[in-house]
């Protein structure tokens, strides 16, 4: 059990601020649907319509890319990457999958990295738009093909499913003048399990021009243990913003945070994340 002070450690100090008005609906509709994880890389799968399969892909807090593929597309480039794994290719390296942005793009190559079969991914999007890497045994690979074809199929669902009537356009952090900024002192403590824990938390989140968070938006893209990731889906949809502005009005967009925990349980949001040894 954490002691009183290592519980007021888990406090967010924020500004106070009261909303009045209404909750409006943001447009985005998304789901998620497989996180692979370890230390320090995470690649996260998921989709959202009207934009596409979703792909995040983390090698440490401050190198970080998210981007968004059309599921037709996806489903074209699919048989490239079942090619690879199968010896058949006629290249190392699956050739470049355009995702939506003027640079965006995946691909995956094949090597052999410390005498195994391994495979990199490479992801290139916002909000910096530098290539990032992360290597894959063999399994994972073969698990993310799988996965990457079911984001095909429920990115197509969301497309199919009735538009929300009168819904803001969301914007993401990269395209808005001021990000949304907390607003109201939150007690996490109550929304994490009753220990000290060491990592990092990264999650996303739509907030809408009201300053409300869009619970189906919730995501935690890094998070090692699985318990503490449902917890704070939970806790994050109840937070409260200033929302983003973007020509000097409030509008909906999407937010990331990272909370980097100390043993103790302390803890800070942003900064570097420190994480003893590589993959």
């Amino acid at each position: 059990m954490l002691s009183p002070l290592a519980r007021r450690s888990f406090l967010v100090a924020l500004v106070t601020f009261a909303f009045t008005a209404p909750h409006v609906a943001a447009q985005n509709r998304r789901a998620d649907v497989k996180r692979f994880q370890w230390d320090p890389v995470v690649v996260h799968l998921g989709a959202e319509a009207p934009l596409g399969v979703e792909v995040y892909m983390s090698v440490s807090a401050n190198n970080w890319a998210l981007g968004w593929i059309d599921p037709d597309a996806v489903t074209a480039w699919l048989p490239q990457l079942r090619a690879l794994q199968a010896g058949s290719s006629v290249s190392d390296s699956t050739t470049w999958l355009p995702g939506r942005g003027s640079d965006a793009r995946m691909r995956v190559q094949k090597d052999v990295v410390q005498g195994r079969e391994a495979y990199a991914l490479q992801l290139r999007a916002n909000p910096t738009e530098n290539t990032i890497q992360a290597w894959l045994p063999s399994a994972y690979i073969a698990d993310f093909t799988k996965s990457l074809e079911k984001s095909v199929s429920v990115a197509k669902n969301l497309a199919r499913a009735p538009a929300l009537p009168n819904a803001q356009p969301v914007y993401e952090e990269w395209d808005v003048d001021v990000p949304p900024k907390p607003a109201a002192e939150e007690h996490l403590g109550a929304a994490l399990p009753q220990y000290a824990l060491r990592g990092v938390v990264v999650v996303g989140f739509v907030v809408d021009s009201a300053g409300h968070v869009v619970p189906s938006t919730v995501t935690v893209y890094d998070c090692d243990d699985a318990n503490l990731a449902n917890l704070w889906e939970h806790a994050v949809a109840a937070w409260h913003f200033v929302a983003g502005s973007r020509g000097g009005h409030h509008v909906a967009s999407r937010f990331r945070m990272a909370f980097t925990f100390d043993t103790g349980g302390s803890f800070h949001v942003g900064g570097d994340r420190i994480v003893p040894g590589r993959p």
